[in-house]
């Protein structure tokens, strides 16, 4: 149903009225069916990492000799980026003052 193209929402509700199963039960079967999911593209995913990676190596040992620094910085900063090497982002939440009272 996921591949469908229908909603976590669409198919709780799906399992829900037509087969009877709990809330608590979908969930499980969710997260063990994504973690399944990961494991079998895991090898994939590696693979493409290192396309990447190798392609993030030679744009910047290019960039480098061409003296380029601006763009070096660039693809070091957007290869930290999207394998999770960059330091957290702060963000701003506003005012988020708020009080807990016990009965």
């Amino acid at each position: 149903m996921l591949a469908e193209g229908r909603t976590r929402q669409e198919i709780t509700k799906h399992l829900k009225d037509n087969f009877g199963v709990s809330q608590s039960t979908i969930n499980l079967d969710f997260i063990n069916a994504l973690s399944e999911l990961k494991a079998q593209q895991e090898p994939f995913i590696s693979d493409l990492k290192s396309i990447i990676a190798d392609r993030y190596e030679l744009l910047w040992q290019r960039a480098m000799e061409r003296g380029d620094f601006k763009t070096a910085a660039t693809v070091l900063k957007q290869q930290t980026a999207l394998f999770g090497l960059d330091a957290p982002q702060k963000l701003d939440v506003g005012d988020s003052e708020f009080t807990i009272t016990f009965n």
